[in-house]
């Protein structure tokens, strides 16, 4: 009897510890993702709307405590802008990622509204919180357009690329816009952070179970608006959606993206082969960007000599080389809204 008892509690410490394990590196993925700020890299150029010979307007509004900031976009006189695309950015330093792409949209006649989310570039807060908290920031901005004089009486389009892409079609079982293009968009946040994260630490990560701490940790960080399935938003919503995605996606691999789930009929899919995570740009900018990310990566090692003449000798404009099909697709579909 004493063995058996002995047995058991040594079994139910097992496991004990082996959950414990699992939560406190579920929290160190959270922690490490997402509890700093998201700012430009001094290392980078970014494009302005100048570069596109855009009008701007700045704009702010709150989330929680939080003020965030950004702009409206113009190309022709805003009054004449039949439509707006509410722009929603993917992980890293904000709308300044995107400006190519917002300046498209500007270009085709659209007026864009772009924010940068908590914790990120030109907006307040100490950290970006969570992946789910984009949702929260971009609901806020559609609740700003439905506001502004200047704004409200256009047609409301969201868009987004990967974080950004999950918010716009999760934002929509929270406010109503005519429809949403999303680019390499996650269908769960829990599961593809627990496959990012075991897939940092090679076969030992396939016994780790961290999508349930994960998700309760995103519950704590962002109440209502966490562990949606961008998938069940949408087709619940009722929404037409333009979901695009890479077919080599690795960030996002297509299992696990409201591409591979999505199945309502307002939805529509753009599986792009051979791409990778950004399919609005063409295979080369792909290749540029990868090459890019891999200095970033290596700089640590560098001197301050070799980091100026590695980053200054990057073809900014070849890295944000957008595939014409794909971006057309996309306006495609916000015409015929």
């Amino acid at each position: 009897m004493k063995v058996f008892l002995i047995v058991i509690c040594s079994l139910a410490g097992l496991i004990v510890l082996y959950l414990l394990v699992c939560f406190l590196f579920a929290y160190l993925v959270e922690k490490l993702t997402f509890a700093r700020r998201y700012d430009k890299n001094p290392l980078l150029k970014y494009y302005s709307a100048q570069d596109f010979n855009l009008n701007t307007i700045p704009v702010k509004t709150a989330v929680g405590k939080d003020e965030i900031r950004g702009y409206i976009y113009y190309g022709r006189p805003l009054e004449e802008c039949g439509k707006l695309v509410i722009f929603s950015h993917g992980m890293g330093a904000g709308q300044c990622s995107y400006t190519t792409e917002i300046a498209y949209f500007c270009k085709k006649g659209c007026a864009v509204l772009a924010f940068d989310n908590v914790g990120c570039d030109l907006s307040g807060g100490k950290k970006a919180k969570g992946l789910e908290y984009g949702t929260k920031c971009l609901v806020q901005a559609v609740r700003f357009a439905e506001n502004d004089a200047r704004l409200k009486d256009k047609v409301i389009i969201l868009a987004g690329h990967s974080m950004g892409a999950y918010a716009a079609l999760c934002a929509t079982q929270f406010v109503k816009v005519r429809g949403v293009v999303a680019f390499s968009a996650p269908d769960s946040p829990p599961s593809v952070l627990s496959y990012q994260a075991k897939s940092m630490v090679g076969k030992c990560g396939r016994i780790l179970l961290l999508k349930p701490f994960i998700a309760l940790l995103n519950r704590a960080y962002c109440g209502t608006y966490a562990n949606i399935r961008a998938s069940e938003a949408i087709e619940k919503s009722g929404a037409k959606a333009l979901i695009i995605h890479g077919e080599s996606d690795k960030v996002v691999p297509v299992g696990l993206s409201a591409c591979g789930c999505a199945r309502g009929g307002n939805v529509s899919m753009l599986l792009c082969e051979g791409k990778g995570h950004n399919p609005y740009n063409t295979f080369n900018a792909e290749k540029e960007l990868a090459a890019l990310q891999g200095g970033l990566a290596g700089c640590k090692t560098m001197t301050e000599e070799e980091k100026a003449a590695f980053f200054s000798s990057r073809d900014y404009a070849a890295i944000c080389e957008e595939d014409t099909k794909v971006m057309s697709a996309a306006m495609d579909f916000i015409n015929a809204l």
